[in-house]
Order: C-alpha cells, then sequence, then structure tokens
C-alpha cells in the first residue's frame, strides 16, 4: 500500500494485476513523508535502486539508521549516495531494513502491508485521511484470475 500526504492518494496493491509495476511508477512520486508501506518484493526495491533511485520514503532518518545498525555506518552512507552501486547482497540488505521497520502503522496481525484489503486501512488510516484522499486500486477478471493463481 502506498500512502502519498503529498498528492493526498491511497494505493491499494491487489495480488495478481500488476500492481508491483503500478507501485515502481508511482515511487518516483513520493516525498519522504509519504509512505511505502511493506515494500513488497525485493525486486521493487531492487530495481529502484540499481537504476540510482532511493524512493523517498527510504530517505527518512529511520531507516538510515537501520541501515546502519544492520550493514554499517559506511554501508549506510553508501547506500543513499550511490545505490546504482550496490551489488545484490546490499540491495537485499536495503530492502530488509526498509521492511524491518514496517512504516508507521503495523499490521495487528502480524501480516504485511502490500495486499492489504480497504478496511483495514481505512482503520489504521483513520477518517480524516481516509474520506478526503483518493483511493485507487486496479483488479482484474476475476476468472482469468483464478486461472493465474495455478
Amino acid at each position: 500500500m502506498i500512502v502519498s500526504h503529498q498528492h493526498r492518494f491511497i494505493f491499494l496493491h491487489s495480488r495478481k494485476t500488476a500492481g508491483s509495476a503500478v507501485t515502481l511508477g508511482l515511487l518516483r512520486l513520493l516525498g519522504p513523508d509519504d509512505l511505502w508501506l511493506n515494500a513488497p518484493a525485493f525486486w521493487i526495491m531492487s530495481d529502484a535502486l540499481r537504476s540510482g533511485f532511493v524512493p523517498p520514503p527510504a530517505t527518512r532518518p529511520e531507516v538510515r539508521e537501520a541501515l546502519v545498525r544492520r550493514c554499517g555506518a559506511r554501508f549506510a552512507r553508501r547506500a543513499l549516495k550511490r545505490p546504482e552501486k550496490l551489488d545484490h547482497a546490499g540491495r537485499k540488505a536495503f530492502a530488509d531494513a526498509y521492511n524491518s521497520l514496517q512504516l508507521p502503522y503495523p499490521k495487528r496481525d502480524g501480516g504485511g502491508w502490500q495486499h492489504v484489503g480497504a478496511a483495514t486501512a481505512r482503520d489504521h488510516l483513520g477518517p480524516q485521511v481516509w474520506d478526503s484522499y483518493l483511493k485507487f486500486s486496479f483488479e482484474r477478471n476475476p476468472w482469468e484470475r483464478m486461472v493465474s493463481l495455478y
């Protein structure tokens, strides 16, 4: 799920609907105070880092501190300055540090936020945000969706 306070939208990522590709496109619109909750697939963060782009929510001080704790200050400095130079293990460490924070709404059941439902998102974000932001998601033909699960 992505919550952009800057652009006032909430993207709810549905399963099997190219949501990862949409997420990758939306990351470039986000500011440092926007939320990319539970950066889902490693490859999304990896593709962004490989292209030299650190998603703005990942520039928060908490992420840098998590990187320092996990990998050391030198790694954190290099990762944020020159992300395109990170190897596979470095990109994985960066994604793991970001995901470990579950910023800032840890889901009650301990699961991740990638495919959170609208009701859960509404409960956690509160009526002021939920009622005033544009909410969107993509869904596909239910038959095709079931076929793609097998």
